[in-house]
């Protein structure tokens, strides 16, 4: 962190004088925390000004044209926000992490505003379970016992990506903790594809289980993960 030495080489002799500069570097390093949770909830309170649109078919979609697209399938409403780039030969799919319902309402696109950093189309996949309860922050896009979020997902994809003229191996999807975890699952319903997760929740029986157990009350009807998983 600039402006602090690595402590591992050269560390004061006094124990005082270490656990100040210590003290030291974790109040900035809260600092620059308090400044990010700034920033991310400035960006939530951006407002969404894409048209919004029904997804009916592909085939409808202008490949020039940023919309919000509202679906409806396997009895669940997915929302998805297309942000295209002229003569783009790659397709980013971006899945969203915990989403605090205190400040964002569902649907959710985060780090949507990265699209024109991105060389390539762009599309947002809001966790579809979080737009039929109020208490999910998030529900890792696991679907139900009955329907699995990503295998819809995945077919979405495809076919904007045949509409978009896209390859499969062009596809690249991105996510970070519970976006990374369905960043990575998304793989066997979308063969071909590069799959990039950044912190990724990669085993849900060991993660938070206050979160995770709702998940499953709310998903599958079971009071723990163990039981809906099967």
């Amino acid at each position: 962190m600039e402006g602090f030495e690595d402590f591992t080489d050269e560390r004061a002799a006094d124990p005082l004088t270490r656990l100040k500069q210590l003290n030291q570097l974790e109040g900035v390093r809260r600092s620059e925390d308090a400044e990010q949770a700034k920033k991310d909830e400035a960006q939530a309170k951006r407002q969404l000004t894409f048209p919004r649109r029904i997804w009916r078919s592909a085939a409808e979609v202008d490949p020039a044209q940023p919309s919000q697209y509202l679906a409806l399938a396997a009895d669940e409403q997915h929302d998805f926000l297309f942000l295209p780039k002229a003569g783009a030969q790659k397709l980013f799919v971006f899945f969203s992490g915990y989403a605090d319902r205190s400040k964002v309402q569902p649907p959710v696109f985060q780090r949507w505003t990265w699209a024109e950093k991105f060389p390539g189309h762009c599309v947002y996949f809001s966790d579809p379970a979080l737009m039929g309860s109020g208490n999910l922050t998030t529900s890792y896009y696991t679907g139900s016992r009955q329907t699995d979020s990503l295998k819809v997902i995945a077919q979405f994809v495809r076919d904007l990506a045949e509409r978009l003229g896209i390859l499969p191996e062009n596809i690249v999807t991105y996510g970070s903790s519970a976006g990374g975890m369905a960043s990575l699952r998304i793989a066997q319903h979308l063969r071909g594809a590069a799959h990039i997760a950044i912190n990724p929740q990669t085993h849900l029986a060991a993660h938070r289980q206050e979160k995770v157990n709702r998940v499953a009350r709310e998903r599958f009807g079971e009071d723990s993960l163990s039981p809906a998983a099967r």
